[in-house]
């Protein structure tokens, strides 16, 4: 509660610069996510400068991101300057079936259209692939035949989602 309370004395002040340092720290999800939105609307016409942790908050947040490291900036630039730069790419997330014990029938699919994957991790029911960024144009063809194997290779839903 004190956290949302500076945030509200720093906001009702109208400034055109206002500094905070972690603000969503130890917040709960949504707390974090409405202290997201209310930031995103009234940095309009004003400059908020951040530090955070998490990387989601500056993806979400940051028109320019700095990264710091041993008290020196190390790089800064747009989200998508950053991630094009140095992200690792996209990360396919499977729940396989109760009854698949076997990935490599999905492993295999996916390997048609992104020959460079790799396999973060693979525990019961759960299958993780990293897929590097140059591979985006394939990925259509990939979900649609996912799509249409659903069943056959042996997992019940998946996801995809960028490097934050």
């Amino acid at each position: 509660m004190s956290m949302k309370a500076a945030i509200a004395i720093a906001l009702s002040h109208d400034a055109d610069f206002i500094i905070m340092d972690e603000p969503t720290s130890g917040m709960d999800t949504s707390a974090r996510r409405y202290i997201w939105d209310l930031l995103k609307s009234y940095k309009n016409d004003r400059i908020i400068i951040l530090t955070t942790h998490f990387m989601d908050e500056a993806d979400y947040l940051g028109d320019r991101i700095g990264i710091m490291g041993d008290g020196k900036m190390l790089c800064c630039g747009s989200s998508v300057f950053l991630k094009n730069k140095f992200g690792v790419g996209y990360s396919i997330t499977f729940t396989k079936s109760s009854n698949a014990s076997d990935s490599n029938a999905i492993i295999k699919t996916v390997e048609k259209y992104v020959p460079e994957l790799q396999v973060l991790t693979d525990v019961a029911t759960d299958l993780a692939i990293q897929l590097p960024l140059g591979y985006i144009s394939k990925f259509p063809a990939l979900f649609n035949e996912l799509d249409d194997r659903k069943s056959n290779l042996g997992f019940v839903e998946y996801g995809i989602s960028i490097t934050t």
